[in-house]
């Protein structure tokens, strides 16, 4: 994937107000499209207090036959301009000189845990078909206080990937992990909107949706990456303790109001989905 400026422009809004150093680690080489002067002019448009480099640590890379832009900017640089001091990346293919020749499918070496302060997946969680360890390793690899920033294909995005997500799942994985400061955003078809509430069922009408998905490790956060139990049925029946119990009592609330929180399909449902995805729109805001 590439990092397009509609979504730097949602990086900025996201993490308005706040300032960024340390250690950064990138799933994937990512190609930032538009080069350093573009890049510039558009952190400053949203006011993030960018760092100018000298022309010597301004990085390119040569996608001309991959982007309307043709050279693109290093995601390196990016990252500098955005703060950090020093930016790795992780890469299953040596081809774009990644800082680690890695498979996010497996585990990472224990030497690279607890070593960043940012780690963002820019849309290569969805090209691996180890989605639990590719989250295992983020928890792992992260410090705490640490952030991740997620974004990543919701809807109408079909082949792109392996997959697509579902908001629930990153609320779900990184609450049940200890992390905090958790906000979502889509981005479609050239806007932007928050993610409320926290369960929507709707497909955007087709349009292709990128969820921004952010959250910090907390102080408390376990050692080891914990497997999440869906919110939703942790609501109804209990979560992991009731079960681990073998608790047979009465759900918190009745089947009927289960069944209320997940729409039934056929016509009546496509029509209410039309008229959610209206408004969806509707609310949403020009990036």
């Amino acid at each position: 994937m590439a990092i397009a400026l509609e979504g730097l422009r949602l990086i900025c809004r996201m993490y308005k107000g706040r300032t960024f150093s340390g250690k950064a680690l990138i799933y994937g080489v990512q190609m930032v499209e538009g080069d350093y002067s573009r890049v510039l002019a558009c952190l400053k448009k949203e006011d993030y207090p960018v760092r100018e480099l000298p022309e010597a640590e301004i990085r390119y890379m040569d996608f001309k036959e991959y982007s309307e832009y043709g050279t693109c900017l290093h995601p390196e640089t990016l990252f500098k301009m955005l703060g950090f001091d020093v930016v790795d990346t992780i890469d299953l293919y040596p081809n774009e000189n990644p800082t680690h020749v890695l498979d996010l499918n497996l585990p990472l070496p224990e030497s690279m845990y607890g070593n960043y302060d940012f780690i963002l997946d820019g849309g290569t969680m969805e090209h691996c078909f180890n989605v639990p360890e590719v989250f295992f390793n983020t928890v792992r690899l992260l410090k705490p206080g640490g952030i991740v920033l997620h974004f990543n294909p919701i809807s109408g995005m079909v082949n792109h990937g392996f997959y697509q997500f579902s908001p629930t799942l990153y609320y779900d994985f990184y609450q049940a992990n200890g992390f905090d400061e958790m906000a979502l955003k889509f981005s479609f078809l050239g806007r932007e909107m928050d993610h409320t509430p926290h369960y929507i069922y709707n497909d955007f009408l087709g349009a292709p949706v990128m969820g921004f998905f952010t959250a910090r490790k907390g102080q408390g956060a376990a050692q080891a990456p914990v497997t999440p139990v869906q919110n939703l049925y942790e609501e109804v029946f209990g979560g992991k303790e009731a079960a681990a119990a073998g608790s047979n009592g009465k759900p918190k609330f009745k089947l009927a109001d289960l069944r209320a929180k997940i729409p039934s399909r056929g016509l009546l449902h496509f029509l209410v989905n039309l008229r959610k995805g209206y408004k969806l729109f509707r609310d949403s805001r020009p990036l």
